[in-house]
């Protein structure tokens, strides 16, 4: 986060995605009502980025309004060819759509192919929110919220683990160690 912050700031398409199935005769709701689950539940998927003297990280309570999380996208008698092309094109266009200063972290198109078909939901996430090991954990949850919203059950996720405030305070507190500080070296080359 500090090396992009050093080299002026968020760029907003600085982001990680993934392409997940949607089952068929799922509809745009759903889809929002279980993505909006998993970001109520993930803090950092709601941080907005400040500059006040010194960038910072602010999460807002949940419950926000989350404008346009996800796009539906007519993909009705697109071959699997141009599926695939249409998962890239709007996956560039979810990365475009992200505004950290806004508190925008999150962007989502769903890619219907219409009835009794399975679709694609393609999901762009700030890097500045997610890394590789976060999606370990919020696909799982996206599953299970996407299962309770289709049995029109309440969303309930399993706890979360370590926070992301709690993990950078431990890193903070490593860093002052002195076996890290005499690591300095390793990590700045």
């Amino acid at each position: 986060m500090r090396w992009l912050l050093e080299r002026g700031g968020p760029v907003g398409r600085f982001s990680q995605s993934v392409a997940v199935v949607v089952p068929a005769g799922a509809g745009l709701a759903d889809l929002e009502r279980a993505l909006r689950a998993v970001i109520g539940h993930h803090v950092m998927l709601r941080a907005r980025l400040e500059d006040d003297g010194g960038w910072r990280l602010v999460v807002p309570p949940p419950g926000g309004a989350v404008a346009g999380l996800v796009r539906r996208v007519d993909a009705v008698g697109v071959d699997a060819a141009g599926l695939e092309g249409l998962a890239a094109q709007e996956q560039a266009a979810a990365a475009g759509r992200l505004d950290p200063a806004a508190g925008v972290m999150v962007q989502a198109s769903w890619l219907d192919r219409g009835a009794g078909q399975a679709g694609l939901l393609v999901m762009v996430v700030h890097h500045l929110v997610v890394d590789g090991v976060s999606w370990r954990v919020l696909l799982p949850d996206l599953a299970s919220a996407w299962a309770a919203v289709a049995a029109g059950r309440p969303v309930v996720l399993d706890p979360v683990g370590t926070s992301f405030r709690r993990w950078s305070q431990l890193l903070a507190a490593a860093a002052g160690h002195e076996q890290t500080a005499g690591e300095l070296g390793w990590w700045q080359r």
